[in-house]
């Protein structure tokens, strides 16, 4: 019988528990997007993530940990316009504090992996700029395709990134995105 290797993401798993304790108490209140969103949209960005790694080659772990960090800006700045670019400013001084104090028992986050994530998420809102940066490319086609399994309408290069990824996991569709969309959106 096959065995599927086991998966290390203990630091995955430290940046998840600090994040959700960080929201858990916050209330809809003057937040720009709602608490429950955020911790839906971390999280599941953080699962799909690892998936979509693995299919590309690429480290499941330094995957969900972008995406798990990749709205840093609506969490801790509550701004949503500019939000990639303006939580990439936090991602240095976040990686440092979790290194000083989790990186002993949990495993350091490398400087190479915190200028990956800083670039990932200062660009994961340029949904209409194709790079040849890996990590950059990851994290905007889960971002898109996240939203729309969440039933976020879903337009423009949101669209083109999920049908792609969704082919890429080899998942056919009954329909395209688009005609999905516009099918949900007619009921209403």
């Amino acid at each position: 019988m096959k065995r599927v290797p086991e998966m290390d993401v203990s630091r995955l798993n430290t940046v998840l528990t600090i994040l959700f304790d960080k929201i858990k108490n916050k209330n809809d209140d003057n937040q720009v997007l709602p608490v429950m969103w955020q911790m839906m949209h971390m999280f599941s960005c953080s699962q799909l993530s690892k998936l979509v790694a693995m299919k590309r080659g690429l480290d499941p772990e330094l995957a969900g940990i972008i995406a798990a960090l990749h709205d840093i800006g609506v969490i801790e700045l509550n701004v949503r316009k500019e939000h990639g670019k303006k939580g990439g400013s936090l991602i240095i001084k976040w990686c440092e504090t979790y290194n000083e104090q989790l990186a002993e028992e949990e495993g350091i986050i490398t400087t190479s992996e915190i200028a990956t994530i800083k670039e990932a998420v200062e660009h994961h809102s340029d949904k209409d700029i194709y790079t040849d940066e890996d990590y950059i490319e990851l994290m905007k086609d889960v971002d898109a395709l996240d939203r729309y399994l969440h039933g976020v309408e879903t337009k423009d290069e949101y669209v083109s990134r999920c049908e792609k990824v969704l082919e890429e996991l080899g998942i056919q569709t009954q329909n395209s995105v688009q005609e999905t969309k516009n099918l949900l959106f007619s009921i209403h």
